[in-house]
């Protein structure tokens, strides 16, 4: 039983994140306020999990999350993003593929309709891997840019003359619960 790398890979680039309790297993985990969206990516992935709901305990709003089991293949994963730490950190070998990049949009992207200008979040992660990011996108025709004011620099924008090649390149929304991020006509 082996995850796709490319759907690992697009859910880690958000919310997505691997735990490991043992030297031999790791496990997936995910969260996010809508329970429909989780029960997709459940199906999605090859491994037993269990969605529970929970209480933000700041702001007080329910959200969802999804747990795997412990798998061994997930540790060679948990090495592959976390090394020998506990900090996520983007592998040189992501995959940026148009599902990849929808899952991590979905997950950690808004569109601000009346600019026509999606982001998406890049915080927790370094400059380097920030800068590296922005390369990867930048081989497949999407420009993007970081918000360079203290409060924001954890997000990308993209800019206008690649607005429509990102759309493009993702394709039509594979999550009804997330169509309000894309423009109508990728519904």
């Amino acid at each position: 039983m082996i995850m796709n790398t490319e759907l690992l890979d697009g859910l880690m680039l958000g919310d997505g994140g691997l735990q490991s309790r043992s030297i031999i297993s790791a496990r997936f985990g995910h969260s996010c306020a809508k329970k429909s969206y989780l029960e997709k990516i459940a199906k999605e992935i090859p491994y037993e999990s269990k969605i529970h709901q929970s209480l933000d305990g700041i702001k007080k709003n329910i959200f969802y999350r999804l747990t795997t089991k412990d798998y061994h293949d997930l540790k060679e994963q948990h090495i592959r993003w976390y090394g020998n730490g506990n900090k996520k950190i983007v592998p040189e070998n992501v995959i940026i593929s148009p599902k990849s990049i929808q899952l991590w949009y979905v997950g950690d992207g808004w569109f601000k309709k009346e600019k026509r200008s999606p982001n998406i979040s890049v915080s927790g992660n370094t400059k380097d891997k920030q800068i590296f990011l922005m390369s990867k996108l930048k081989e497949e025709g999407i420009n993007v840019s970081l918000y360079n004011y203290e409060r924001d620099a954890g997000r990308f924008y993209v800019l206008r003359d690649s607005t429509q090649r990102f759309f493009d390149y993702m394709g039509k929304c594979l999550y009804e619960e997330y169509r309000y991020k894309f423009p109508e006509e990728y519904w």
